[in-house]
């Protein structure tokens, strides 16, 4: 049995938040974009930790008002059911130690504030790590995941390769030999690019690579 945490049924605007935050993060972080592919690490990046601050900070106000909606309705107060499985056993825990070791090697770096960062490292760095490990504890332990996020990432997904796809087979310059744009280019990367480019920087996230580890992780 996978899950460890059997969410009880309430908690209604902690969901709203969890539901609003995953929306964002499953339709528009795929694809949003910013001076084509010039600076698309760091509007990712921006992106990603600016939609999780604002989470965490909407999430935390969710508990207190959940608590204050419970305490009028009296409904008792239940986050989740935590059953008898060993600590070592809960993905929370790992995370929590992942999190960790990622801290005391940023106090261990010679360079602070670049491993803090990420600034030499496509922006992975300690920031990002903890922003990540304070989303999954939130999520993990509290709330589940609609399956409207799910269904939404799908289709949004298989949008992102499409345009992978047609930029792979230049069809975002010339619209099967016609001089028109193609109905698939997105934002007209490919006039922003130099040929050299052309393969090695795809769809929404660059880098042919980075492209590869979303299909993968969203698959």
């Amino acid at each position: 049995m996978l899950k460890k945490y059997e969410v009880v049924e309430n908690n209604i605007c902690k969901k709203v938040v969890v539901l609003v935050y995953t929306l964002a993060i499953f339709c528009v972080y795929p694809i949003v974009v910013d001076n084509a592919y010039f600076n698309i690490t760091i509007t990712k990046t921006n992106f990603f930790q600016g939609a999780s601050k604002v989470f965490l900070v909407c999430f935390v106000l969710a508990i207190f008002a959940d608590m204050f909606i419970h305490e009028a309705l009296e409904i008792e107060e239940k986050f989740f059911l935590d059953d008898s499985e060993r600590f070592y056993k809960k993905p929370g825990f790992w995370m929590e130690m992942f999190a960790l070791a990622n801290v005391l090697a940023w106090y261990m770096a010679e360079t602070s504030r670049e491993a803090k960062t990420g600034e030499l490292a496509r922006y992975m760095g300690m920031e990002m790590y903890v922003i990540i490990a304070l989303v999954f504890l939130a999520i993990s332990r509290i709330c589940d995941i609609s399956k409207l996020s799910i269904i939404a990432f799908a289709c949004i997904t298989a949008y992102t390769y499409i345009i992978g796809i047609v930029q792979h087979l230049e069809l975002d310059t010339k619209f099967w030999g016609m001089a028109e744009k193609s109905p698939f280019e997105f934002i007209y990367y490919r006039e922003r690019l130099s040929e050299k480019q052309f393969d090695i920087y795809m769809s929404t996230f660059g880098n042919i690579n980075i492209f590869a580890s979303f299909i993968v992780i969203s698959l």
